[in-house]
């Protein structure tokens, strides 16, 4: 998700032809991109990040629970990814860039990135919050009590009342988790140096080296990107291809999912 919302960047993919025809965000392309990907450096490239997103997620999930005991859930949740905004930085950076580029990342602690950071990953964080916290209060305040026999009539009411969360939270999806995120990804691009190589190529391009970061946001050769400003950079076709790349990796996993339960239970 990190290189394709970069790819389209406003003054990058979009305006690229190709005899004549708009070329098309390669990274909406699963299976090409990772054999891209695997081609230009194996197995490593190909789970670029994966360490940094294991790292983040450890670190997130421990301050979380630590501070859910003086805090709210969602509240901490959304505290804490502030707190750890210059980490998941550090995850997108090993994610687009190729391993030999990040030693022009600059170290950790720079109060000047982080306080660039906190704002759109406050949004952001909120916005998974909701995500995450919203369907169990909705549905703790629509489901039958317990005690309660379920009638044909009331299983019609738990059905729609799950359609009707399904369908709210596919709205918040679009209209606040994927811009949200757009947002963060283009602010934590522009911290980057804007001669770091990333992992993006032009389809028109045969070359083996990818787009530099100043390419793709010129703001990166002044100053990083305020959230308005990365916010105006979004339009419909990028959410679309955002969730279409979403709605693909939901499916990957299904699939994942389906054949490890088979997995098991053929073992048991």
């Amino acid at each position: 998700m990190s290189i394709l919302i970069l790819e389209t960047a406003e003054k990058q993919v979009n305006v690229s032809k190709v005899e004549d025809k708009k070329l098309a965000p390669s990274s909406r392309y699963l299976f090409q991109t990772s054999a891209v990907l695997y081609r230009r450096g194996g197995f490593r490239l190909l789970l670029n990040g994966i360490g940094s997103a294991c790292t983040y997620w450890v670190m997130h999930s421990s301050v979380t629970k630590l501070s859910t005991t003086l805090l709210p859930s969602p509240v901490a949740y959304i505290i804490t990814s502030v707190l750890l905004a210059e980490n998941h930085f550090f995850w997108t950076a090993h994610t687009v860039l190729p391993r030999d580029q990040l030693r022009f990342v600059s170290t950790p602690r720079d109060r000047r990135r982080w306080r660039a950071l906190v704002l759109p990953t406050l949004i952001y964080s909120a916005a998974e919050a909701v995500m995450m916290y919203l369907p169990d209060l909705l549905n703790s305040s629509l489901a039958p009590a317990s005690n309660e026999k379920v009638t044909i009539e009331g299983s019609f009411y738990i059905v729609r009342s799950d359609i009707l969360i399904s369908a709210l939270m596919l709205f918040t999806q679009i209209s606040l988790l994927l811009p949200s995120n757009i947002v963060l990804i283009l602010v934590q691009a522009s911290l980057l140096p804007p001669s770091c190589e990333t992992l993006i190529f032009r389809p028109s391009r045969q070359q083996q080296q990818g787009i530099r970061v100043g390419e793709i946001i010129s703001a990166a050769n002044r100053e990083p990107l305020q959230a308005r400003e990365a916010a105006q950079m979004i339009g419909i076709g990028r959410l679309l291809n955002c969730l279409e790349l979403h709605g693909k990796m939901c499916l990957c996993l299904l699939v994942i999912g389906a054949m490890v339960h088979l997995m098991v239970y053929s073992m048991l």
